[in-house]
């Protein structure tokens, strides 16, 4: 068999150093395109998906990203808070009609059934618009860390990630010490939004329909006592240094809780944007509502501003109608998460439906900020 000549190897040698090497520029220039394609939000996602759960072994959390600051830009919404309109959604549950239509005696048309949606679609838009509005407004003047979900809102954001599927109502709660400039700030938002100062609630609601208006779903408010709905409702808490509180009661009771169950203010998902929540959402709601499994509707109608129908069932009944929020571990477990300052730590929240106990679906799933003991708690309890 003739072997190589030492020439001939040089010459393979050199061969395989040229191949090599335009091998190399070859994969180069691949990953420069494909780095060209990507958004900056793309890169982003994918960051993020890496450093907040996707990956086993995950130790050193960064919570502190999901507390609140005053203004938007501490820290970048776009760079330390995933981007929710990219996630998938269940369509929002409307009622087939707008609430509050008025028959020719003037009397409001009989509401949905219990448990049924409430509002319609442009209800529901101007709920979110008027939402979306006052959080914008809060953090563009530096009040963001001064204000955070509450009521049925806040338990929506818990429950569904979104509004309760029936609730008919917005609820926030403001810093009383900051109220006077809270009112300039919402009453130079005419005309476009109406802005009602009472005591000791204020409302922020939309144009009012005109007379041509009543059988069309238009993204406007309808008369209710002084004001108008769809509104959103602000309430206001003071501070006495180890206690929070809102300043009036409600349905005959007043509501206190911890000073650390409220703040520092983390960040929650509420439809496609984020909003300030207490520190212990499932122990602030706890202490607000009756503890238990049960979905409850109180007996008040906003859309009339009296009472209205009431009742109650299992949260687990309504679990093939609407997605509900599962409240689970990031990656394999929080045991070898290091807790920030606060005792924050990563879990993990899916919006899910159950087709029925052996068949669901799950809409989307993201990790964000809770107390190291709140990792996992039942999906329809408070």
């Amino acid at each position: 068999m003739n072997q190589p000549s030492p020439t001939n190897s040089k010459d393979l040698a050199r061969l395989h150093k040229i191949f090599r090497f335009l091998v190399s520029i070859s994969c180069f220039g691949i990953f420069v395109v494909l780095i060209q394609r990507f958004q900056s939000h793309d890169v982003i996602h994918i960051v993020f998906s890496e450093k907040y759960g996707s990956t086993p072994g995950f130790v050193s959390v960064r919570s502190n990203e999901f507390r609140v600051q005053p203004f938007w830009s501490q820290p970048n919404r776009s760079v330390s808070l995933p981007d929710l309109a990219t996630m998938s959604w269940p369509n929002d549950p409307v009622a087939p009609y707008p609430a509050g239509r008025r028959n020719s005696y003037g009397e409001i048309a009989q509401l949905p059934p219990l448990f049924e949606p409430v509002m319609s679609i442009a209800q529901r838009n101007l709920s979110k618009r008027l939402l979306h509005t006052f959080s914008e407004t809060m953090f563009a003047n530096g009040l963001g860390d001064r204000f955070m979900l509450y009521g049925g809102t806040l338990l929506g954001s818990y429950r569904h990630h979104d509004f309760i599927p029936w609730d008919e109502d917005i609820d926030v709660l403001v810093d009383v010490l900051i109220r006077d400039k809270v009112r300039k700030l919402l009453s130079r938002l005419a005309p476009r939004y109406n802005f009602y100062q009472g005591y000791p609630r204020d409302k922020l609601y939309g144009p009012l329909i005109d007379d041509t208006e009543n059988e069309l779903d238009v993204e406007k408010s309808r008369p209710a006592a002084n004001w108008g709905w769809p509104f959103l409702d602000i309430s206001y808490f003071r501070v006495n240094g180890t206690h929070v509180m809102e300043i009036t009661m409600s349905y005959g009771r007043n509501y206190v809780w911890p000073y650390e169950v409220v703040f520092p203010l983390h960040f929650r998902p509420l439809g496609i944007y984020w909003y300030p929540a207490p520190r212990d959402t499932w122990l602030f709601n706890r202490l607000t509502y009756d503890p238990g499994a049960m979905c409850v509707i109180p007996g008040y109608s906003h859309v009339k501003e009296t009472s209205g129908p009431s009742g109650s069932m299992p949260c687990r009944d309504l679990a093939s109608k609407y997605a509900f929020v599962e409240h689970i571990a990031c990656n394999n477990g929080t045991s070898e998460q290091k807790s920030d300052e606060f005792g924050m730590v990563l879990a993990k929240e899916r919006l899910v439906v159950y087709f029925n106990s052996s068949n669901s679906h799950v809409y989307h799933s993201l990790c964000l900020a809770v107390p190291m003991d709140r990792v996992c708690t039942d999906t329809f309890s408070v």
